[in-house]
C-alpha cells in the first residue's frame, strides 16, 4: 500500500512541476544566459537506494513527458537520463564513510542545507550543460555554453533548494 502511494506522490508531484516548468518558467524571457530548468528535482529527490537502470528508465520517461509539453526533441529526456546516470557517483562522492543513518533520499532537513546545496548544484551543472550543448551542438560554442550553464544552475539551484524546504517534512524530535 505504501509504495503505491509513493508512486502516486512521485507522478503528481512530477506533473506539477513539468506544468510550472512549462506554464511558467518556460515562459520568463530573463535572458538569452539565465533558462532556470526545476523538473530535475523529480530525480534528485528519488531514493538513495533505487537501481541504477530504474533510475535511468524513470528520468527517461520523466524527460519524455516533459519534451511533449515543451514540444523538445527529446533533449529534456537525453538530459535527465544523464543526470540519473552520474547521481549514484555523485552520490558515492559526497556521501560520509558510515553512510546515511535515517535518510533513505535527499532530505534537505535532515542532510543540512551545505550538503544539499553541494549535491544539487554538481548535479543541476552537469544536467544543464548536457541539455545546452545538446541544444546548441557545437564546440566553437563552448564558452557561450559553460556561461548559460553557470548562471542558469545559480538561479535553478536557487529555486530547487527553496522546494526541497518547501516540501520537506520537519525532522521528528525524540
Amino acid at each position: 500500500m505504501r509504495i503505491g502511494i509513493n508512486i502516486i506522490f512521485y507522478a503528481l508531484g512530477y506533473l506539477g512541476l513539468v506544468m510550472f516548468q512549462v506554464l511558467v518558467l518556460n515562459r520568463l524571457n530573463l535572458s538569452f544566459y539565465i533558462n532556470p530548468y526545476i523538473y530535475p528535482f523529480f530525480v534528485l529527490m528519488l531514493p538513495f537506494r533505487m537501481p541504477a537502470w530504474l533510475l535511468m528508465v524513470i528520468a527517461f520517461f520523466a524527460g519524455l513527458v516533459l519534451d511533449v509539453f515543451a514540444n523538445t526533441a527529446s533533449i529534456h529526456a537525453a538530459a535527465l537520463v544523464f543526470l540519473a546516470f552520474v547521481r549514484p557517483y555523485w552520490i558515492n562522492l559526497i556521501t560520509p564513510k558510515g553512510g546515511y543513518e535515517t535518510e533513505e533520499r535527499p532530505n534537505i532537513r535532515g542532510l543540512g542545507f551545505s550538503w544539499f546545496a553541494l549535491y544539487t548544484f554538481a548535479l543541476v551543472f552537469l544536467h544543464h550543460f548536457f541539455y545546452f550543448f545538446l541544444e546548441i551542438f557545437s564546440v566553437t560554442s563552448l564558452f557561450s555554453t559553460l556561461g548559460k550553464t553557470l548562471l542558469s544552475t545559480i538561479i535553478s539551484t536557487i529555486l530547487i533548494v527553496l522546494l526541497a524546504y518547501l516540501f520537506s517534512r520537519e525532522k521528528k524530535r525524540a
